[in-house]
């Protein structure tokens, strides 16, 4: 008798609850004994009624479109097969009681649009069938194997959330009754049973996640179910109430959990269900608080517009996939778009500060292009011509934007043999140029305006760092220092009046060293809010740390080792976020992740 009512309770907690039942066997338990001893201080029930009447079904809730909610539902309740999500599971006072996860299979019939949804809360196992409809995300209950057939048919298909969303701080019910076609109370004659489902949208929250904040869609789920006793009238259930917390593309970051009996005995302690690690689709977070939106998207280079809140991407001649275009990923979401073809084999980027242009070398013509930004239409192009010795194409080996004026742009030209650097201001003004020292593949960034131009000769065992002066007729050196950054340096920048080259911090004046941060480095570029900046080492292992400048002490660390593939290079993204090229280094693959982690806020 006590297993039916409890079998049932199974359904119930799993409504609206998107699949996370509340308590699992756990809450079984718990109503096992209470029910239990309700009961035998009753004493049951006679009679000698045995019915098989189908139970009756009633449901309700507003259906009204929503009001205010800027983006379908659908993307915050991903059900991907393969999805793996770990919580961990706390008290009210924060106490570690253990693991909670959720896991996606797909469904035996193969259906694209049910999946089964795998759930373990401490030690506990339960499946839920999930059905993904346009107009929301169900449970279905007609399949449970674990309610009389009749019932478990009238119960059917329960909305869990719709979308898109109802209005923020409205109600939303729906409500099951019926006979429970199993004789609970021993008088031969059928329970009757009802449920009613409360759901209230209240809205987006910020929420600490493991690598630093997101914005959530917060629920509050309330499920309420009610046994009728035949034999005397009397009402045995419960209630469970969860404050559900879905982030967009991931699902459910934080759940507050609560159940009791219609006594007020708690059914077991209060729960809290904080994300610790997940496998999504293309996003993982692993064990180190790094979340990552994996891209197989091989590319030349990367650089991001914080306009646009996007990445660009260049994909070479030899791409396997959209040759000879760029790429434009949404910074939030990973989704790839790509341009029509803009030239041959695109390698080398810029970004004006004001979002307008992209400037792109095309190492297959010897050219530099600007485009328009978002719709990557040409403006103009300007053409290097070949080596004067050698025949050798020249193309952009480095190309920086003025901070100031979008229309003006350096570039550090490469060949086989010395080049020099251009500063342009358009396609028909002669360039500013210097060829006075090896610039041979140098890197190069420009200072706090259109004048200040910094130059890194990594192409020769001299290494020198160079402060340049950009008059009308030319460039002309100002200062020169020696370093020791080495021939593998991916990146120089200019950051709050310093230099940011090889892991260490140079005066923007002087070229003094004031600090160092990593020996080694072949890549440092400043990162998320002021004072931080990350830098990779030239060596193995390949992790990257992040620093904070102002007290020269490191503040975090995200691996680089992911399988195979190591660090080739970074960029500078989206608040608490970078994007970094992977390297395999047994085939050659590039790939590119989008890396959120707290140290980068």
């Amino acid at each position: 008798m006590v297993g039916i009512v409890l079998r049932f309770f199974i359904i119930f907690q799993k409504l609206f609850m998107y699949g996370l039942t509340i308590g699992g066997q756990r809450l079984i338990g718990a109503l096992m004994t209470g029910i239990t001893l309700t009961l035998a201080g009753c004493g049951g029930g006679g009679g000698s009624v045995d019915s098989t009447t189908t139970g009756t079904t009633t449901a309700s809730g507003s259906e009204t479109a929503p009001i205010g909610v800027p983006v379908a539902m659908n993307d915050y309740l991903p059900l991907p097969v393969g999805a793996v999500l770990d919580y961990n599971i706390t008290d009210n006072a924060g106490n570690f009681l253990g693991s909670g996860l959720r896991q996606v299979v797909a469904d035996p019939s193969g259906a694209p649009n049910r999946v089964k949804l795998v759930t373990v809360d401490l030690g506990e196992l339960d499946t839920t069938m999930m059905v993904i409809q346009p107009d929301g995300v169900y449970s279905d209950n007609s399949v449970d194997p674990g309610l009389p057939k009749t019932t478990s048919a009238a119960i059917g298909m329960m909305r869990d959330y719709a979308f898109p969303a109802y209005a923020i701080g409205e109600v939303r019910k729906v409500s099951r009754s019926g006979s429970w076609d199993e004789d609970v109370d021993g008088d031969t004659v059928p329970e009757q049973f009802a449920i009613e489902t409360t759901q209230v949208f209240r809205g987006f929250e910020k929420v600490a996640v493991p690598w630093g904040t997101v914005t959530a869609a917060h629920f509050s789920n309330t499920n309420r179910l009610t046994l009728t006793m035949s034999s005397d009238g009397s009402k045995q259930g419960a209630f469970a109430t969860e404050e559900a917390y879905l982030a967009q593309h991931i699902g459910p970051v934080k759940l507050l959990r609560h159940a009791e009996d219609f006594t007020g005995n708690l059914l077991y302690p209060d729960e809290t269900w904080s994300i610790s690690y997940f496998t999504l689709g293309n996003r993982i977070l692993d064990n180190k608080g790094a979340m990552r939106i994996v891209l197989d998207l091989p590319h030349n280079a990367v650089v991001y517009d914080p306009v646009h809140d996007q990445y660009y991407a260049s994909l070479g001649a030899q791409s396997s996939d959209h040759p000879n275009t760029i790429a434009t990923i949404d910074a939030q979401t990973g989704a790839v778009r790509y341009s029509a073809q803009i030239g041959s084999n695109p390698n080398k980027l810029a970004i004006s500060a004001n979002g307008q242009f992209l400037y792109v070398g095309l190492d297959g013509t010897n050219q530099v292009a600007k485009l328009a930004v978002p719709d990557m239409s040409e403006i103009y192009r300007i053409t290097f011509g070949s080596d004067p010795l050698y025949g050798a194409m020249t193309t952009a080996g480095s190309l920086a934007v003025s901070p100031i004026d979008a229309d003006v742009f350096a570039v550090a030209l490469r060949n086989s043999s010395v080049a020099g650097i251009a500063v342009y201001n358009g396609p028909t003004a002669p360039p500013r140029v210097t060829t006075d020292f090896n610039t041979r593949d140098n890197l190069i960034t420009f200072g706090a305006d259109s004048n200040s131009l910094y130059a890194y000769n990594s192409r020769s065992s001299e290494f020198g760092l160079r402060r340049l002066n950009v008059t009308s007729s030319g460039l002309d050196i100002v200062t020169m220092v020696f370093t020791d950054a080495g021939y593998f340096q991916q990146s120089i920048a200019y950051t709050d009046g310093e230099i940011v080259l090889g892991g260490r911090l140079y005066a923007g004046d002087t070229l003094a060293t004031n600090a160092t941060l990593m020996t080694a480095a072949s890549v440092c570029r400043a990162v998320g809010a002021a004072n931080k900046i990350a830098c990779v080492p030239n060596s193995r292992p390949v992790a990257l740390s992040v620093f904070d400048s102002s007290t020269l002490t490191q503040i975090g660390q995200v691996d680089g080792n992911v399988g195979i593939n190591d660090i080739s290079n970074f960029y500078s993204g989206a608040a608490g976020q970078i994007a970094v090229s992977l390297h395999n280094s047994l085939n050659g693959q590039v790939q590119l992740q989008l890396i959120n982690h707290q140290a980068f806020n």
